[in-house]
């Protein structure tokens, strides 16, 4: 499978000098002849910072086609657990699952971002501002609309819709402090609800990405909710889609994330944030879809350049293209 746009980027963090990993200078790109070694840096104001990493093909994630794969593992580097927070042993994490919940009901799901995401939060240190063990999690979904519905949880899938009750057990058994659960595709999938829908056509249908990106931004809402109501905030706020299963599956990794300087963003369904860096990102939904002017308006290239451009914008970060 050729790729059709692919890109390396990352946001390196404000260090004297590049370290590039030996893996990375290998890789070349299907149907290129580019790699990373001839690709310009690019250095931003002092901020937070960021690294993004994103090939726009699947073939990534398949290691025996492809000498490395869109994990945290290529651009962790040497961060290390707590590293600049308040508290370094014991930061404040919460964790967003936002989008359509597809395979979100089924309980091997459950299973799956209970074992390799919430147990191994919890057994870091790391807590919630309403958990005094384990991260703050927070849903933002939608039930679906396919004509397909689910009879029971176990037949949950990518085109299948789910009964409102089976996302809310879900939503139950992973402990969210809060939720929202919308029926059918939810109250943005429209291109009514665009800024200025001109800058959205003809790339292709836009309501689908657009409703997912308004549910990225109603997890950060219930996120400022509760700081709010608590008078604190949050030091680190991990998001992933619901229906997939690319979190960090080894847990000294996924711990090594979790501190106060750096965020890393696999592609637009996984990424581990900054408190700061999550308010960009999860604002893709008013600088984009609700902007007069949006800066990728009449853009030619897939949607998840989205997350690029924002994060690439984020003060402070290194970037190689």
């Amino acid at each position: 499978m050729m790729i059709a746009a692919a890109v390396l980027t990352f946001l390196l963090p404000s260090v004297s000098g590049l370290k590039i990993a030996p893996e990375l200078q290998k890789v070349g790109m299907e149907g290129s002849s580019k790699n990373i070694e001839g690709m310009a840096i690019h250095e931003e104001e002092e901020g937070p910072e960021g690294i993004f990493l994103d090939y726009e093909d699947f073939d990534f994630f398949s290691a025996d086609k492809h000498p490395y794969r869109k994990v945290l593992s290529t651009i962790i580097g040497d961060s290390q657990f707590g590293t600049n927070c308040p508290d370094s042993a014991s930061p404040k994490v919460a964790v967003c699952f936002a989008g359509l919940s597809r395979r979100f009901v089924a309980p091997s799901q459950v299973e799956y971002f209970k074992s390799t995401l919430l147990e191994p939060i919890k057994a870091s240190g790391a807590k919630g501002l309403k958990n005094a063990e384990g991260a703050d999690v927070f849903v933002h979904t939608k039930c679906g609309n396919f004509s397909t519905v689910a009879k029971t949880r176990s037949e949950s899938g990518h085109d299948v819709s789910n009964p409102k009750e089976f996302v809310e057990a879900t939503v139950r058994e992973l402990g969210a402090v809060d939720s929202v659960v919308e029926e059918g595709w939810g109250d943005s999938f429209s291109r009514s609800k665009l800024g200025n829908p001109s800058c959205f056509h003809p790339h292709g249908p836009v309501e689908a990405v657009m409703s997912y990106f308004k549910s990225i931004n109603g997890c950060l809402d219930l996120i400022n909710k509760t700081e709010t109501s608590l008078g604190q905030k949050y030091d680190f706020v991990i998001f992933s889609r619901p229906d997939h299963q690319e979190v960090e599956g080894n847990h000294e990794l996924l711990k090594r994330a979790i501190q106060c300087d750096e965020s890393f963003y696999i592609r637009d369904a996984v990424s581990y944030n900054t408190r700061a860096a999550w308010d960009t990102f999860a604002n893709i939904w008013n600088t984009q879809f609700q902007s007069l002017h949006p800066s990728m308006c009449k853009m030619h290239s897939s949607y998840e350049t989205f997350v690029q451009k924002t994060v690439s914008a984020i003060p402070g970060a290194k970037s190689i293209r």
